[in-house]
């Protein structure tokens, strides 16, 4: 099994845990009516909103064009086995760091047995002679989807989840926000 599938499934885990506890004790405070709960978030609140809500977009957005291009490829296209034949490493500079991107090419053949050639780009987790599945147009088989673990639907549930639980975070910074601005007029009429 891949190691990222183990990031994912612990990251995912993590934050689910975060928005199951941090909805339970809003909806408490909620109900309850404990005006200033979360108050130890009243500086940063809307700035914990904006990424909250920016994060489940992006990572809710990301993934369904991944999820439709697994679906695209998974349902209409012929599945064949093929491997990497050429490694390629390139360098990006930065600031202050380099990174490397490896292309990886990934030789597969048609039913007719024509050989193709596709270019997948990855963290360099692959090595020459490595076998991956590759799912084919019928009426175009240069046009390939390599499935590795990225590509994968255990990958794309995860990052969907991951949305949901970035949403289910912005709902909670709301709620924080309402408490918090309740808690202020309240005080306020007090005086």
């Amino acid at each position: 099994m891949d190691f990222d599938y183990y990031v994912d499934f612990f990251y995912t885990t993590l934050l689910g845990i975060v928005a199951a506890g941090g909805s339970f004790y809003a909806i408490r405070a909620l109900i309850q009516k404990r005006y200033g709960f979360g108050s130890w978030l009243n500086k940063q609140k809307y700035i914990f909103l904006i990424i909250a809500v920016f994060c489940s977009c992006y990572s809710l957005n990301l993934y369904a064009k991944k999820l439709a291009l697994y679906q695209e490829y998974v349902d209409n296209g012929v599945q064949t086995e093929g491997s990497v034949c050429h490694i390629t490493k390139r360098e990006r500079r930065g600031l202050k760091s380099a990174r490397f991107h490896y292309y990886h090419s990934i030789c597969y053949q048609d039913t007719q047995q024509q050989r193709y050639v596709t270019v997948y780009r990855s963290n360099g987790n692959m090595e020459i002679g490595d076998k991956v599945e590759v799912y084919y147009k019928s009426n175009n088989p240069s046009d390939s989807y390599v499935l590795t673990y990225q590509e994968s639907l255990f990958n794309v549930i995860m990052g969907m989840m991951q949305g949901m639980f970035w949403g289910l975070l912005s709902i909670v910074a709301l709620v924080i926000i309402w408490l918090n601005r309740k808690s202020r007029s309240v005080s306020g009429q007090r005086n």
